[in-house]
């Protein structure tokens, strides 16, 4: 690894990476030296030793090693490899030394480059607060790929700041799967300020978006938001009914709710399969023993 044989055997591999008939050899020669090759790649990045950066920059990423990082954040405000490679470098090692780097990437007037970076932000992020302000302006970008990575993200991170903005773009009128993700988010997030959305939601469709609305509310678990599940539940017209149901139980875990017990009997008793199964799960969840007779009932008398 030392010496003058190993410094002559580094700038022979270096110089090869910008020969085509030896440029694969001395990759896998690279990649096959692991860690031990970082320190003299990033020397080829700083220009110590001769190569090709672009090269230098996959060995890297395939090596994903934090140690490379100060030298791709330079290369990446260089320019001279292609900022997809290094973004990708970058994301490989997960070190959040580049998350502010590459949210500054984020600001790009090429949506090309904004999306490349919304992509390699995800192992960056880890709940570091930073991100959220700039993840929020994001929701507003021009591309839907971007806006929805961004209520993805603010989800994973839980930014409670976030939640007036993912209100809103859970509503009517947004694309279909910038919603979804919207709804995904509030519920990691957990704040009640979403219930009333998700609620709507739940009484009013899209279909598709039910269930999503359903596990959202499950995940908050306001209490606020029983009474209107309990007229839903009651209400036989209701769109997917049996998701109400089973965000009701969910709500209601461990907990006891005379109103909720005695409604859920019923439905379990007379509703159509799916809703009777969603009622005898969440008179489960509930674990009140007040259930109990009606759930050894059913188990008995099979009229679920």
């Amino acid at each position: 690894d030392g010496g003058e044989a190993g410094d002559r055997a580094r700038r022979v591999l270096g110089e090869a990476l910008s020969t085509p008939t030896l440029a694969t050899a001395a990759r896998e020669a690279w990649r096959a030296a692991g860690n031990r090759a970082v320190s003299p790649l990033v020397a080829h990045l700083e220009g110590k030793l001769a190569g090709d950066p672009a090269s230098a920059v996959g060995l890297l990423r395939d090596i994903a090693d934090p140690a490379a990082t100060p030298a791709l954040v330079a290369e990446l405000e260089g320019g001279r490899v292609p900022t997809s490679l290094v973004l990708e470098a970058l994301a490989a090692a997960g070190d959040s030394r580049a998350l502010v780097p590459v949210l500054t990437m984020l600001e790009d007037a090429n949506a090309t480059v904004r999306l490349e970076a919304m992509t390699a932000l995800r192992p960056l992020l880890a709940g570091d607060p930073r991100g959220s302000d700039v993840l929020i302006d994001r929701l507003a970008d021009d591309e839907l790929e971007i806006r929805v990575l961004a209520a993805e993200y603010l989800g994973l991170m839980r930014s409670s700041r976030a939640v007036p903005k993912l209100v809103g773009l859970a509503g009517p009128g947004n694309k279909p799967r910038l919603r979804a993700a919207s709804v995904d988010a509030l519920g990691e997030i957990g704040d009640a300020r979403a219930v009333g959305v998700l609620l709507d939601l739940l009484a009013q469709g899209p279909i598709e978006l039910q269930p999503r609305a359903a596990n959202a509310l499950i995940y908050i678990a306001d209490q606020g938001s029983v009474k209107r599940l309990l007229w839903l539940a009651g209400d036989e017209g209701t769109l997917a009914r049996h998701h109400v149901v089973r965000a009701l139980g969910g709500v209601l875990r461990g907990k006891k709710s005379a109103a909720a017990q005695a409604l859920l009997s019923r439905i379990a008793a007379r509703g159509t399969l799916s809703v009777s199964l969603a009622a005898i799960v969440a008179l489960a969840a509930m674990g009140d023993a007040a259930a109990v007779p009606t759930l050894v009932e059913l188990a008995t008398t099979g009229n679920a």
